[in-house]
């Protein structure tokens, strides 16, 4: 009898064992507890026109009145939770053209969305980021894409677009403000060479192009449709390590994504402050409703998002490895 239960304990040593020493779901917190967010929203104008890189007119676009709140917003959640967390933190807050301000001294605003200036502040961001540390971005405005599924395999972030503000052209009366749809690759690639950990977070048409099939390993034909809950709690076991990269975001690369109108949130973030546990009306943070054992973390947010966008038409897509990243430890 006692030979059988030292057998008995001595498996589950080694089951415990064997989890502890496999249990890549749990990524610890910055190691020296530093955090870098970076938010970006864009609210373009009426009559905003939309170019390639190659100066070819891809068309018109119309204002959208929640981008800005919604970039806002979230980086003050995330700011506010940095906190609670104890971290070592700093803001880039880049948000339309019109003044904004932000009382949190660790917070740089920038009323400035050309894309020269976005890919200096990425240049500059690089510089004070350590390997250990966290880095959390978050883009709302407008994407382009294609509104047709690709081949499995195929990289949909290089015929994905993000709409940067470029240039201002006089006509009459008005002054219109034109874009630049920079390809979502370009932006993937250089947030890539950072270091550190960094999530991404997209709330904007087509967004999805940024979960790259590279770094997703499912059954050919699945990629295209899967969403997020089935990925990573359906498909655990097939996801590839990753890179340092993980993005979440409002819809599949062939999807637009939405918000009500009016000023109000898109749907991808009303839903993400909530798992943030944001109270706007407060500017304070209350209960996150992603939190489990008093920490968020990204599967933690993912699982909340899939399963609280109210918009049935977009889809919330993410990618990464096996590592569960610890976003706050509260």
């Amino acid at each position: 009898m006692r030979r059988r239960m030292v057998g008995i304990g001595l498996l589950l040593a080694l089951m415990v064992l064997a989890l502890l020493c496999s249990c890549e779901n749990s990524v610890t917190p910055p190691a020296a507890g530093k955090m870098h967010i970076f938010v970006y929203g864009n609210d373009y104008l009426y009559g905003n026109r939309f170019y390639y890189e190659d100066g070819t007119l891809a068309g018109y676009g119309y204002p959208l009145r929640g981008t800005v709140n919604d970039a806002m917003q979230t980086g003050l959640s995330l700011c506010a939770l940095a906190q609670k967390a104890g971290y070592e933190y700093d803001g880039t807050f880049m948000l339309g053209m019109e003044p904004k301000e932000v009382s949190d001294p660790n917070v740089t605003v920038i009323n400035n969305v050309f894309l020269d200036p976005f890919l200096l502040e990425l240049d500059a961001l690089g510089a004070r980021i350590s390997d250990g540390d966290i880095t959390i971005f978050f883009f709302s405005g407008h994407g382009s894409g294609e509104e047709t599924m690709l081949e499995y395999g195929s990289d949909a972030s290089e015929r994905s677009y993000f709409a940067f503000r470029q240039i201002r052209e006089a006509s009459g009366a008005k002054d219109l403000t034109s874009s630049i749809l920079y390809p979502d690759y370009k932006i993937l690639s250089r947030i890539e060479t950072l270091p550190g950990t960094k999530v991404v977070l997209g709330d904007f048409c087509f967004s999805g192009a940024f979960v790259r099939p590279g770094n997703v390993s499912v059954t050919p034909g699945e990629y295209s449709g899967i969403d997020a809950t089935r990925l990573f709690f359906g498909y655990r076991d097939d996801i590839k390590e990753s890179s340092s990269l993980f993005c979440l975001t409002a819809a599949r690369y062939y999807e637009k994504s939405w918000e009500p109108g009016g000023g109000a949130h898109g749907y991808f973030t009303a839903a993400l402050l909530k798992a943030l546990g944001w109270d706007e009306k407060n500017q304070t943070v209350a209960t996150p409703a992603a939190m489990v054992d008093n920490r968020i973390t990204l599967f933690g947010l993912v699982n909340y998002v899939a399963g609280n966008d109210d918009k049935a038409a977009q889809t919330p897509m993410t990618n990464g490895g096996s590592n569960d990243i610890i976003l706050f430890s509260l």
